[in-house]
C-alpha cells in the first residue's frame, strides 16, 4: 500500500473582519445552506449594537447547532480580526459534485452585502478523496478509513515518504503474540 494523498473535507474560510466593528447593516438576513441533498435555510438579525465578532459568533451557533454536518469556529488572530470557518464532517467528493456544501444568499440585495462581507460562501478548501496504490493498482476513496476485500480496515494516516510502500498481511499466532509482548516490554 502506497499513499499518494489524504481524504479531506472542504473548508470555506470567511474575511477576516476588524472584531469591533460592524460592517453589516442592521436587518434581518437569510442564506441557503444546500447540500447535495438537501438545503437548509438559516436566518439571522444584526442590530446597532452587533460587532462582527458577534455577528460570527452568532452564524458559528447557529450552524454548530443545526447539527447538518458541519463545523463552525469563529478564528481570531493578533490583529484584533475573526473569519468564520466553516468545514464539513464529511470528505471526498463523487465525480459529479463539485462541492459538499454551498452557501447562497437570499435575494434580497442586503443579504448578497453582509455574505459578500462575511465571506463564508467562498470555498477555500475543497473536498478530496484518498488516493493510494495497492498492488500497484491506483484506487481512491472518499474517507481515509475504507475496507479490502471485506478483510482489512485500513485507516490512512499520512502520505507515503518517497514513494515507500508499507506491507499488509496476516502475522501468525506466535509472531502476533511475542510482538505485542515485546511492545508491551
Amino acid at each position: 500500500l502506497e499513499v499518494k494523498q489524504l481524504a479531506s473535507a472542504q473548508t470555506n474560510m470567511g474575511n477576516f473582519l476588524k472584531e469591533d466593528n460592524l460592517n453589516i447593516l442592521p436587518g434581518s438576513y437569510s442564506f441557503d445552506l444546500n447540500t447535495n441533498t438537501t438545503s437548509y435555510e438559516f436566518q439571522f438579525n444584526v442590530s446597532d449594537d452587533d460587532t462582527n465578532r458577534s455577528v460570527q459568533d452568532k452564524l458559528e451557533k447557529l450552524i454548530k447547532t443545526a447539527n447538518i454536518g458541519l463545523t463552525a469556529e469563529v478564528i481570531s488572530n493578533d490583529s484584533n480580526m475573526s473569519s468564520l470557518k466553516i468545514e464539513s464532517k464529511q470528505t471526498g467528493l463523487s465525480e459529479n459534485e463539485s462541492y459538499l456544501f454551498n452557501i447562497v444568499p437570499d435575494g434580497a440585495n442586503l443579504s448578497k452585502s453582509a455574505m459578500d462581507t462575511l465571506g463564508i460562501g467562498q470555498i477555500s478548501s475543497p473536498a478530496s478523496n484518498s488516493s493510494f496504490l495497492l498492488n500497484g493498482t491506483t484506487h481512491s476513496s472518499y474517507s481515509n478509513t475504507f475496507t479490502i476485500n471485506n478483510t482489512f480496515e485500513l485507516t490512512l494516516n499520512g502520505v507515503s515518504e518517497d514513494d515507500s510502500s508499507a506491507n499488509i498481511g496476516f502475522k501468525t499466532n506466535v509472531d502476533a503474540v511475542a510482538d505485542n509482548i515485546e511492545a508491551l516490554v
